[in-house]
């Protein structure tokens, strides 16, 4: 009977380990609350700092933990689109060396279009004039070696190859592609062939209270490398292609839009994008610390503060 005794009070109690945490969480529930509370406060205090000073190291382990997330989930099936053209080693040795006379872009185009393309986005900057002209090799000619040349059989419309592609451009689903210069010093240095003719996109600004203007969320360029005149007035739309990487040196985000001389532009993936879908209306969404959102169509796009996408390469 003693010893049944003693077993049902074994259980009741439980082991003496038990007991003697329950004793100590007792003792700091009734005499040290206030050190719980305090410790509880600079928890809280410092996980807010490091959420506010964002220290390299977590930033550094933030991006390793997001690649991992990404190569866990790749795979190497692909919807078909879009479509890229590429102008390889094999292009170049078939066709001649780069830059290739306006009027074989003007050919590659068309026959892109033909193939099905909704819109095509190019990832070059037609800054200067084509000098494989024959009216500039004409004048060039007479110029530099005294000598008149002409073009036996040459009809008028193909002397500008540059006039030939702007001809062409009119119209159609063509974006053509810039680039920004985020550098004041580095702006300084380009030097622009006539006036800049950029399209800059549409954007309709929802804000909270209190929230920021899209000149201060968004990247503020200092200047910019255009397209020729004659091609960026005939273009139906163009688009930048700047992409910045991470401290880390990968690149992991790209700027859906950024801000220039007052004017919102939109980047050469949206600007395509626009183009093929029929639709110009973006409404950008921004809140005290930047922007939330982009909304275009019936979709969502989530960005960062500064108006950027992660992208899944």
């Amino acid at each position: 009977m003693h010893r049944d005794r003693e077993s049902r009070n074994g259980r009741a109690q439980g082991p003496w380990p038990r007991r003697v945490m329950a004793g100590i969480v007792k003792k700091l529930l009734k005499g040290d609350k206030l050190l719980i509370i305090t410790f509880g406060f600079l928890a809280s205090f410092l996980l807010a700092g490091l959420y506010i000073m964002q220290p390299r190291i977590l930033r550094f382990l933030d991006y390793k933990i997001y690649d991992q997330l990404l190569i866990r989930q790749h795979t190497t099936k692909t919807s078909g689109v879009p479509v890229i053209v590429d102008i390889d080693e094999k292009s170049l040795a078939a066709l001649g060396q780069w830059p290739w006379p306006r009027y074989r872009i003007a050919l590659l185009l068309e026959k892109i279009r033909a193939g099905g393309a909704l819109a095509v986005g190019m990832d070059v900057v037609l800054a200067e004039q084509d000098r494989t002209s024959p009216a500039l090799l004409r004048q060039q000619m007479k110029n530099e070696l005294m000598l008149d040349v002409s073009f036996q059989g040459l009809p008028k419309a193909l002397e500008d190859n540059d006039a030939l592609l702007a001809n062409m451009l009119v119209g159609k689903p063509y974006v053509l592609g810039f680039y920004f210069s985020f550098s004041k010093a580095e702006a300084d240095q380009q030097t622009q062939v006539g006036e800049c003719l950029i399209k800059p996109a549409q954007v309709a600004v929802l804000s909270d209270p209190g929230a920021v203007q899209p000149e201060q969320a968004l990247h503020s360029a200092h200047g910019s490398v255009c397209p020729l005149p004659v091609l960026a007035q005939a273009a139906t739309a163009t688009g930048f292609f700047n992409a910045t990487p991470d401290p880390d040196g990968i690149l992991r985000r790209v700027a859906m839009l950024i801000h220039w001389q007052g004017q919102i532009y939109p980047n050469l993936a949206l600007a395509t994008l626009m183009q093929a879908a029929g639709d110009q209306n973006l409404l950008l969404k921004l809140d005290s610390q930047g922007t939330e959102s982009m909304r275009f169509g019936g979709s969502v796009i989530p960005l960062d503060r500064a108006g950027q996408l992660l992208v899944n390469y």
